[in-house]
């Protein structure tokens, strides 16, 4: 298990602050813990509402950079987090794939779901996605794909979440949650979390009878706005999301697509 903590810590003198990192990485080495990464940060002596004082986390493959020489195997981003006031619930959004937004850096997408999250007083975010495969536009089936390391953060992520959003899109639904559950256990992860879940809404396509609308569509009238209220995810609607055997759901969206 790996920790990460955000928070402060008011020292009475500025003499305190000088040796106060060396003596935690020796209580942690002394504990048999592993220390991967410390990182302070001074502040002000001032009073600083919690939401000044942010933490992002963002899980790419171990051999990605942001250039486009990467390699496309390594091309992935598993998880995308923000912290903002630990006191408060934590919001999960599962969409369909990533971008190259990282701890520090967003998109529109990505600043749309955080002021969606502070507007509905969350405290922090989590981004899941139904392929690791960094995608702008354009994803096809081949964008799709299962990695293990993908699967434990959704399992971290709607586990440790109050809320989670289902925004996977159309191509998400018909493409992703196939994959994932012939692969994991996602149907059982999703009911045993049945009560958290929600969406901005439903759609219906030729392709799927029914998929969760991503947060931020692509046409300008379609968008939601940052106090739209959420749905909540039934019984009924999780089994036609999740069907029992997803074979036979991709082989009626070929006939409906091809006429076959």
């Amino acid at each position: 298990m790996q920790l990460i903590f955000n928070g402060s810590i008011q020292f009475s003198s500025d003499d305190l602050n000088l040796n106060f990192q060396e003596q935690l990485e020796k209580w942690i080495v002394g504990n048999g813990w592993e220390l991967n990464s410390f990182l302070s940060t001074e502040l002000p002596n001032a009073t600083i509402a919690p939401i000044q004082v942010g933490m992002g986390t963002a899980i790419f493959h171990p051999g990605y950079k942001a250039k486009r020489d990467c390699q496309n195997e390594a091309k992935k981003r598993f998880f995308l987090s923000r912290v903002w006031d630990n006191s408060l619930p934590t919001l999960t959004i599962f969409m369909m794939n990533p971008s190259s937004a990282d701890e520090l850096s967003g998109d529109t997408t990505v600043e749309f779901v955080i002021s969606f999250a502070k507007n509905h007083n969350f405290g922090s975010l989590s981004i899941i996605n139904t392929s690791p495969i960094i995608k702008g536009s354009d994803t096809t089936q081949n964008h799709f794909e299962v990695d293990d390391e993908q699967w434990k953060l959704i399992e971290y992520a709607i586990k440790k979440a109050d809320s989670v959003v289902l925004g996977w899109g159309e191509k998400g639904q018909r493409f992703g949650i196939p994959l994932l559950m012939e692969n994991y256990p996602l149907k059982e992860l999703l009911f045993q979390n049945l009560s958290k879940l929600k969406v901005f809404d439903f759609g219906k396509s030729n392709y799927c009878e029914l998929y969760p609308k991503h947060p931020r569509p692509k046409l300008v009238h379609q968008r939601f706005s940052v106090d739209h209220q959420l749905k909540n995810v039934t019984e009924d609607d999780l089994m036609n999301l999740i069907p029992s055997n997803p074979e036979t759901k991709r082989e009626k969206q070929f006939t409906i697509s091809y006429g076959v």
